[in-house]
Order: structure tokens, then sequence, then C-alpha cells
């Protein structure tokens, strides 16, 4: 029984996954572009 939950609850953490894996690509590069420019012009944190 708990086997079973965990691979239903594994399955839901899949498919969150995915859906939000689409949302990025379906985003506008131009926001993309702004977030990449934000990130490479910070100062580095090593």
């Amino acid at each position: 029984m708990k086997k079973e939950e965990g691979r239903r609850k594994k399955g839901k953490l899949h498919g969150d996954i995915l859906r939000h894996a689409t949302s990025c690509l379906q985003t506008p590069k131009k926001f993309k572009l702004r977030v990449d420019s934000r990130v490479l012009n910070s100062p580095q944190k090593i």
C-alpha cells in the first residue's frame, strides 16, 4: 500500500516538472533574454 502511494506521488511530481518546463518554453524570448543579461551582468559570487 505504501509503495503504491509513493509511486503515485512520484508520478504527480513528474507531471508538475513537465508542466513547469512547458510553461518555461512558452515564455517570450524577450523575457528570457532580459533574465539572461541580468544573470550575466550580476557580480559572480564564488
